[in-house]
């Protein structure tokens, strides 16, 4: 089975779309969303919804845009209700550690032992971060963990690349590209009307274009152990 770990609901789709539609050829995928309990809507999102900040109003949004998503994509979904970082009540690092460990244990009871497991590959959100940090931790176990770009953050100019690029190479990493149809893509992100923006989609299109081909793909990088290649999938 195909595990991916998304910090929030979209982050999966936004990032990897294209290899989740490609999985769902052939494969048992399911996407476990952590910090699923939430009260944070796009302000710009294009559907215009202004929930405020009411947490199960924008919560239940949040998850009938998934069901409908998924009935759509064909993937298994798991909300493991964890708060969204703005409701949680202190950042300490004593509380993210306790996070971090009980984040851990729900995911290997959720893990088989040959399942490939997918994590968000950037820290420029704190959710994403934590995410990241457990994902390296179940690696060291000897977890088969796979890294995504994290759209839309690895577009924002903030992001260092070469330090990630030096870090990933140097941890042993190497990247596969994945060619999407990116107009498949955006229609399926325009699900989440809550959340996704003219901004977000142009962030997704850009990224994802490759100039010498005219064509998109995504990346994604794996251990140079892991003989498993997502481009046949």
């Amino acid at each position: 089975m195909i595990q991916i770990v998304s910090p929030h609901i979209d982050d999966a789709f936004l990032s990897i779309g294209g290899l989740i539609h490609r999985l769902t050829g052939g494969d048992r995928i399911q996407v476990v969303y952590v910090f699923s309990i939430s009260n944070w809507t796009n302000p710009d999102n294009l559907a215009g919804i202004s929930p405020g900040n009411d947490t199960s109003i924008v919560t239940e949004i949040r998850k009938r845009e998934e069901e409908q998503l998924r009935r759509m994509a064909g993937h298994e979904c798991r909300f493991l209700d964890l708060l969204d970082g703005p409701l949680r009540p202190c950042h300490d690092p004593v509380a993210e550690e306790a996070l971090c460990r009980g984040l851990e244990n729900t995911l290997t009871d959720i893990f088989g032992e040959e399942d490939a497991c997918f994590f968000p590959v950037c820290d420029l959100h704190p959710d994403h971060g934590i995410v990241n940090r457990v994902g390296r931790s179940l690696l060291a176990r000897g977890y088969p963990v796979c890294f995504y770009e994290d759209l839309p953050y690895m577009a924002f100019a903030k992001c260092n690349h070469r330090q990630l690029l030096d870090r990933l190479c140097g941890d042993g990493f190497i990247p596969q590209l994945l060619p999407v149809d990116m107009d498949r893509k955006l229609a399926a992100l325009m699900t989440y009307k809550s959340q996704i923006s003219e901004e977000w989609l142009n962030y997704v299109k850009t990224y994802g274009y490759n100039l010498p081909d005219n064509k998109y793909y995504e990346r994604i990088w794996k251990p140079s152990s892991y003989s498993v290649d997502f481009t046949l999938k």
